[in-house]
């Protein structure tokens, strides 16, 4: 698992690496299968219409995308990427507004 840091918050951007904004995400993703996890981020969630499964897929696609943007693989060379990349987006704006 990838170093974590909660300097400024653990989702705020600012003074982290890449690596531990990666863990922070990670950690998260973690939390949302947790009983305590669910009940600390579920009210937050569902005052903002947002499903704990989207949250998570949401969640799981930006550490996939993160993580396919440092290797080798061109997206004009996996036909469906681009749809994949908008509905990340959509899920990321949903989320995370």
């Amino acid at each position: 698992m990838p170093r974590t840091s909660v300097r400024n918050g653990v989702l705020d951007g600012t003074k982290k690496s890449g690596n531990e904004a990666v863990g922070n995400l990670q950690a998260l993703l973690t939390l949302t299968y947790t009983t305590e996890g669910q009940e600390l981020l579920g009210p937050g969630l569902r005052r903002n219409n947002i499903s704990m499964e989207e949250f998570r897929q949401c969640i799981k696609m930006l550490l996939s995308f993160l993580r396919w943007v440092k290797g080798p693989i061109k997206i004009s060379s996996i036909p469906v990427a681009k749809r994949v990349v908008v509905k990340m987006l959509k899920l990321l704006k949903k989320c995370f507004p």
